[in-house]
């Protein structure tokens, strides 16, 4: 497990460990996205002991589909906003969850070389939200891995992945099979964007676009260029 940037403090006989620094600002895995950081508790031979279940954010919950039942990969369609969207005027700044009908690639979606996205790995799962994966995390240390791709650093971080991380990967609600076929089918099926509310005006309306969720909105800064 790779412990940089993150801190260690003892308790007991083990140990907690949590993410430091700005890049850690927010816990974003391959399964849940929290909008705080949280500590995991480890025992002395490094195995995971417990994992806090964060609160649910506004992405948590459009994912789950909590409250309304009409999740990601459930084929909701979203969550009913799209007349909130069709009003909204030039000057701010939208989140929303995109989910398309097919999955796509990286190619498809004209994103080489640009800045990694914010990238849905697959439909809902049983055990917890769709595999999700923040272009922020950067490539695993020592690996040949394509800064921009988001799938390329996903598939960096699961090669160094064994059987005997079954375990602990269990603890997060994932399981390596999953990851592991993700890996190799490198295909997305939804993407969180920041964008105009024009942007995903037209975003909505593609022929391959199943749902799209609102989770949030804010103004642009003043004598900022808004996405």
């Amino acid at each position: 497990m790779d412990l940089s940037n993150w801190y260690r403090e003892p308790q007991g006989s083990g140990y907690r460990i949590g993410p430091t620094g700005e890049l850690w600002s927010g816990f974003r895995g391959p399964a849940r996205i929290s909008p705080s950081s949280y500590a995991v508790t480890l025992d002395a031979a490094g195995k995971v002991v417990q994992v806090p279940e964060p609160s649910p954010d506004p992405i948590s919950r459009a994912l789950l589909g909590l409250r309304t039942g009409a999740g990601f990969g459930t084929e909701a369609k979203g969550d009913g906003s799209a007349w909130v969207l069709k009003g909204l005027p030039p000057g701010l700044t939208v989140e929303a969850i995109i989910e398309f009908k097919n999955p796509v690639t990286e190619k498809t979606l004209g994103v080489e070389n640009g800045p990694p996205e914010r990238v849905l790995l697959s439909r809902s799962r049983k055990a917890d939200s769709p595999l999700y994966w923040d272009g922020d995390e950067g490539c695993a240390p020592g690996s040949r891995c394509v800064e921009w791709s988001s799938v390329d650093q996903f598939r960096s971080w699961v090669a160094r992945l064994a059987g005997a991380d079954e375990l602990n990967l269990r603890k997060f609600g994932l399981e390596l099979g999953e990851l592991r076929k993700a890996a190799s089918d490198g295909l997305i099926y939804g993407v969180v964007t920041e964008s105009s509310p024009r942007r995903v005006r037209e975003m909505s309306r593609d022929e391959n676009v199943l749902g799209v969720w609102i989770t949030d909105i804010w103004p642009c800064p003043r004598k900022e260029r808004c996405p």
